[in-house]
């Protein structure tokens, strides 16, 4: 899990912050996806890998805000409306597809998840956050493929894990991250949490 920071960390309004809002993965969930993520480095392939601690389920990006209050008070909102629920992992893929990917990715398979987001959407709205215009498809996002360098290696193995099942994970709340981007990778740091069916969680 990435590292977590107290509310009173949270950027005062004015700073500009990289975010998103996220559900985390169980550690049995993302540590099958780690081990899946290491076995398919070790072919020379052309591609940035996500590090296990850094895997979520996106629920909205946000891209650079000033003031995270307005949002932080939105997600809650809807979080408090909505009851805990289960999400299944299974399956990989890529965007748009696995002939010539861009990303790579484990299956998320939620019904309640595309509402969460589709309800975080439409709070947001009003804050000036612009509908995206792709469809949500709940995904993990396990690397990016930076060029068609070793990909033909590559691919029987992600092929080969189509299919497979990595298990089922608890959301009980939603959080924000800031993203801070670094040569070596995006460092995630929590900033808030929203509890379903309950009040922020600090």
């Amino acid at each position: 899990m990435p590292p977590t920071s107290p509310r009173s960390q949270i950027p005062a309004p004015g700073s500009p912050t990289r975010c998103f809002l996220a559900l985390d993965l169980g550690d049995e969930v993302r540590g099958q996806l780690g081990r899946l993520v290491d076995d398919w480095r070790r072919e020379p392939a052309d591609v940035r890998w996500t590090p296990a601690d850094n895997i979520h389920l996106t629920l909205k990006f946000l891209g650079k805000v000033t003031d995270l209050e307005p949002i932080r008070e939105a997600a809650t909102a809807v979080c408090r409306e909505r009851a805990p629920f289960s999400f299944a992992v299974r399956g990989v893929g890529g965007f748009p597809s696995l002939r010539r990917p861009r990303v790579l990715w484990a299956g998320v398979v939620s019904a309640a998840a595309v509402e969460l987001a589709s309800d975080i959407e439409r709070a947001l709205e009003p804050l000036g956050f612009a509908p995206d215009e792709r469809t949500f498809r709940p995904h993990l996002t396990l690397g990016r493929v930076r060029s068609q360098r070793g990909w033909r290696r590559l691919a029987p193995r992600v092929r080969d894990a189509e299919d497979k099942v990595f298990g089922t994970c608890k959301a009980l709340a939603a959080h924000a991250y800031r993203s801070d981007l670094r040569p070596d990778g995006a460092v995630y740091t929590r900033l808030w949490t929203a509890v379903m069916g309950g009040t922020n969680g600090g």
